[in-house]
Order: C-alpha cells, then sequence, then structure tokens
C-alpha cells in the first residue's frame, strides 16, 4: 500500500536532515545507512524506499542545495537594478545561503575536497553536480556588466568571475572552519569594493609615485 503524501515528505525530509548533519560533522566516508536511520529515526528500508543508497541520499543533498542557489542567480539576474547592485547582491546572497545553511556547505566544500583527493585536480565538477548546466556562473553577470558598459570589455569574464570566487570561497571556510564571524552583508559589500574600484589610489597618483 503506498504511503500517504504527507508521510512521504516528513520521512524524506528527515532523512535529508538526518544525513546533512552527520556527512556535516563526520564526512560522507565516516557515515553509515545504519547511522542516518538512527539519527533520523526510521528503519534502513525506509531509507532505501527513497534513495536508491547512501550516494543518492548525498547526491540529493547537493542538488537540492545548488537548485536553491541557481534560483538565487536567476532572481539576482534578472532583477532589473543595477549591475553594481547585483554584484553586490550575488556576494550577499552566497554568504546569507552559508549562514543558513552550514552543515549543506561542508558537505559541499567536503565533495569537492574528496574528488580532488581522488582524481587529483582534473577539469569538470564532482559527479553528484555534473548535471547542474543552468547554474548561473559569476561570470554571466560579468558579460551582463559588459553589454551594459559599466565594466570595461577589455575584462576577462571568466578570470573576473574566478577571481570573485575565489575570494568568497576563502572567506566562507575561514568562517566554517574557525570561531571568527568572517561572513555578512557588511563583508560582501567590501570585498566587492575592492573587487570594482582596487585597492590602488587613482591612476593620477600612481602615475606620480611610479615617475617619483
Amino acid at each position: 500500500m503506498t504511503k500517504p503524501n504527507h508521510e512521504n515528505q516528513n520521512n524524506r525530509q528527515k532523512i535529508i536532515d538526518a544525513a546533512t548533519h552527520l556527512f556535516a560533522s563526520k564526512g560522507y566516508n565516516g557515515v553509515s545507512v545504519r547511522e542516518i536511520a538512527e539519527e533520523a529515526s526510521v528503519t534502513k528500508p525506509v531509507i532505501y524506499y527513497y534513495f536508491d543508497n547512501k550516494k543518492d541520499l548525498h547526491d540529493n543533498i547537493l542538488q537540492e542545495a545548488f537548485a536553491d542557489m541557481t534560483a538565487l542567480h536567476d532572481l539576482i539576474f534578472e532583477n532589473k537594478t543595477s549591475v553594481e547592485e547585483q554584484l553586490r547582491e550575488l556576494m550577499r546572497s552566497h554568504f546569507r545561503f552559508c549562514i543558513e545553511n552550514p552543515d549543506v556547505v561542508k558537505i559541499l566544500y567536503d565533495t569537492i575536497g574528496r574528488n580532488i583527493s581522488e582524481k587529483g585536480f582534473m577539469p569538470g565538477k564532482p559527479s553528484a553536480l555534473a548535471g547542474e548546466t543552468d547554474f548561473r556562473k559569476f561570470s554571466d553577470f560579468i558579460r551582463n556588466g559588459q553589454a551594459e558598459g559599466f565594466i570595461k570589455p577589455s575584462v576577462d569574464p571568466t578570470k573576473a568571475g574566478m577571481m570573485m570566487l575565489g575570494a568568497m570561497n576563502i572567506f566562507i571556510l575561514t568562517h566554517l572552519h574557525s570561531d571568527r564571524e568572517m561572513i555578512s552583508d557588511a563583508v560582501a559589500d567590501e570585498l566587492m569594493d575592492m573587487f570594482l574600484h582596487g585597492i590602488t589610489n587613482n591612476e593620477e597618483t600612481i602615475k606620480e609615485n611610479a615617475n617619483s
């Protein structure tokens, strides 16, 4: 007999929540299906009713997280605010997502780390994320800024996007693995100020210093 729909959703979410907590605290390899079942207060057959195996459960957690981030990116990208405000909100939204979902973010970085450990620095995403072709890349926002004349046409969108992602990831990792509060809307705006306007004085001052 098919379970009532509300019971389906409740059990599935309990399993997702339990697995997310355990994967974040112990790592993928340190968690068994039995532990997840105990944490979720269900039996192992109930887990296999919803997921093929531990990897399928793990992949579902990541895919749902990326679907949420994709929706945020699309909303920002389609917003009729200025390109500068879009870029600022992009950084803020990532920091907020991390603050609100620290366990999911820890799982993401753990997955990337395991992928590198097992396969080396190979191109491409971990298999759990291979199908996320609609994920809005930071470089898309740079191209949008170039089309509107806000960002110099000489800027390489891919490299600029990588710079933004690199800064964001360093701050998120430091926040997750220390007692320091490293991320907030204010920090996001500070980083974007440096990214958009640089850290040097104006061109005239630079030229004066170079000629002195």
